[in-house]
């Protein structure tokens, strides 16, 4: 998504969201050789837990963005974390002697443990965003301008905030971080507190109050 305003020659949005895990299955050659699985140890298993293994990671996705499966994306992509841990839940899985059922059960609970971000879409939409009565912090002429929609109950957007920070303070003369209200009505007193923040803010003590 773009934005487009005249004081700032790059703009970021930064939006408090829910989303939800995603699990399926991967497209991908499937692998029968559980040699190529790179750090993903077989040992203890017989062979017929060895197949159920390889049978699991070539339909389970591997989610992580490669359109593969699990075993592909073990493969051919070493890099990846979520695919060792997905590996490594099935075999764990087989050790403790589940059967191929409750190991796939097994899998999706880890999982869903996961969210998958996507782009919206209209990620190539350009909006503009009047951040000219909003709370703002760094310098007017900045040429970076980090717009965060946030809501004051919402733990991830707390989470947030010491990374901001650290943000404001490796770069002071170019980053500027404007405020926006965005209580969830999932949040019992979001609502109250952004007014309350409104109040403080015309007063000249919002980020006191933040």
């Amino acid at each position: 998504m773009r934005v487009s305003g005249p004081s700032a020659t790059q703009v970021l949005l930064l939006l408090g969201a829910l989303a939800l895990p995603v699990y399926g299955h991967g497209a991908g050659k499937p692998e029968t050789d559980p040699g190529k699985l790179k750090e993903v140890d077989f040992s203890g298993l017989s062979e017929a837990q060895k197949k159920t293994a390889l049978k699991v990671m070539n339909e389970g996705g591997c989610n992580c963005g490669c359109q593969m499966t699990i075993a592909s994306c073990r493969e051919r992509d070493s890099s990846c974390r979520r695919s060792l841990i997905f590996a490594r839940t099935i075999v764990d899985a087989l050790r403790e002697g589940k059967g191929e059922a409750e190991v796939v059960r097994t899998l999706k609970a880890k999982s869903d443990t996961f969210v998958e971000a996507k782009l919206p879409d209209d990620a190539g939409a350009v909006y503009n965003i009047d951040t000219a009565s909003s709370p703002v912090r760094g310098p007017k002429d900045a040429s970076v301008v980090i717009v965060e929609f946030s809501d004051f109950q919402c733990p991830y957007c707390a989470g947030l905030q010491s990374t901001l920070q650290d943000v404001l303070k490796a770069f002071p003369r170019d980053v500027r971080l404007v405020y926006k209200q965005y209580p969830l009505n999932i949040h019992q007193y979001a609502q109250q507190a952004a007014l309350a923040s409104v109040a403080a803010h015309q007063q000249g003590k919002f980020w006191v109050m933040h």
